[in-house]
């Protein structure tokens, strides 16, 4: 088809890939493009970009209940909506509290995640090692500060670092940070067991960051 430029702006006949190499350059596009709706493909080897991040800091001073050898989540999460089916998620979270029991050692933290399909979030899924049987698993660090003179006024502290999760869904998500113990205790959030306000107790900001890596 003949190339046709009838006199007001609008050229016919010009077929996808027509231009001369380099003869549309970055000053001859809008300031903002608008791609809703639209796929863009990276190149090979270009992926990783971060594409969202999402962050929620908590910083009430409250409790929770656990049952022995369950999860239990904390009272804070990020909800992120994946943008791609194939995007990882990179989350890190961090919390201080204090077990009511004395056995201190018997704690761990970890992160779970619950997915929306549509019909509203279902059960939290947490992260474990495939084969822990009846040991307690662990996913991130617990640091413990904990001696035997003083058990209600030491925090520990909660945290898991840049975790990667590929949960391949475009299902709104929940990231939770959460506590085990292998027996019924309180957990408290954001303080230690007695809370007296001095400086011998503590109070503390608890958060979670969760950043949309494209794959």
């Amino acid at each position: 088809m003949a190339i046709t430029i009838n006199g007001s702006g609008t050229i016919t006949g010009l077929t996808a890939g027509g231009l001369p190499d380099g003869s549309v350059v970055a000053d001859d596009l809008a300031s903002s493009l608008d791609l809703t709706g639209k796929t863009v493909t990276l190149p090979s080897g270009t992926g990783g970009k971060i594409l969202q991040v999402k962050t929620t800091q908590y910083d009430t001073a409250t409790s929770i209940e656990l049952s022995a050898n369950t999860w239990k989540e904390l009272p804070f999460y990020v909800e992120i909506t994946p943008t791609s089916s194939s995007s990882r998620f990179v989350v890190t979270y961090q919390s201080v509290g204090e077990n009511s029991n004395n056995n201190h050692w018997n704690s761990s933290c970890g992160l779970g995640r619950a997915n929306d399909s549509g019909s509203g979030f279902g059960s939290i899924s947490w992260f474990e090692p495939a084969s822990h049987g009846n040991k307690i698993p662990h996913l991130g660090i617990m640091q413990l500060s904990y001696n035997a003179t003083d058990n209600s006024s030491t925090p520990e502290q909660l945290m898991v670092t840049g975790y990667v999760d590929d949960p391949d869904t475009t299902d709104t998500l929940r990231y939770y940070g959460g506590v085990h113990s292998d027996a019924a205790i309180t957990w408290y959030v954001n303080r230690t067991v007695t809370d007296s306000d001095n400086s011998s107790y503590n109070r503390a900001i608890s958060w979670i960051t969760v950043m949309e890596v494209a794959d």
